[in-house]
């Protein structure tokens, strides 16, 4: 693709995690936090299957559009959720220690897969790496909490007083 035609994919599909994002308060409300979740979070692996059906001209450059756009939009959903939520389990005085942690594990996590997934493109090559990081991607829904494991916090503890 020519640098404009990168330019239109991500740039039409940034806007449907803008939506999403705009989309998921009110998504909560009517279908409950969980259902939301889930769905928002099966369907954020699910979709990149198909990438596997561009074709190089027009048809490819609108299938990727389609694509990415749902895709970001899912994750425009989901993110805000999954955020809210995690942070809502933190008590509050780990509040800052979490963030920190949630973004330097984030950060290293990513750096570490793309590395890894480097070397195992230049070991089996590019076709088999990509497969095998979609089987993986599709499997990351089973680590999705579901209602069985998803508990409420416990309630805040009044602190002990110091005399």
């Amino acid at each position: 693709m020519a640098a404009w035609q990168y330019g239109l994919v991500f740039g039409v599909s940034a806007l449907g995690g803008v939506l999403g994002a705009r989309l998921s308060p009110r998504l909560v409300r009517r279908y409950g936090q969980q259902r939301v979740t889930t769905v928002s979070g099966w369907l954020r692996s699910i979709v990149p299957l198909g990438l596997a059906f561009t074709h190089p001209g027009t048809t490819g450059l609108l299938t990727v559009i389609a694509v990415e756009s749902v895709l970001i939009t899912c994750m425009g959903v989901f993110n805000p959720i999954y955020a809210t939520e995690r942070l809502r389990r933190t008590p509050q005085a780990h509040t800052a220690q979490v963030l920190t942690a949630w973004s330097v594990t984030g950060r290293l996590t990513q750096a570490a897969l793309m590395t890894l997934w480097g070397v195992l493109a230049t070991v089996v090559g590019p076709l088999a790496a990509i497969t095998a990081s979609g089987v993986l991607l599709l499997a990351t829904p089973l680590l999705l909490p579901t209602r069985r494991r998803t508990r409420d916090p416990e309630p805040a503890r009044p602190a002990a007083a110091v005399s």
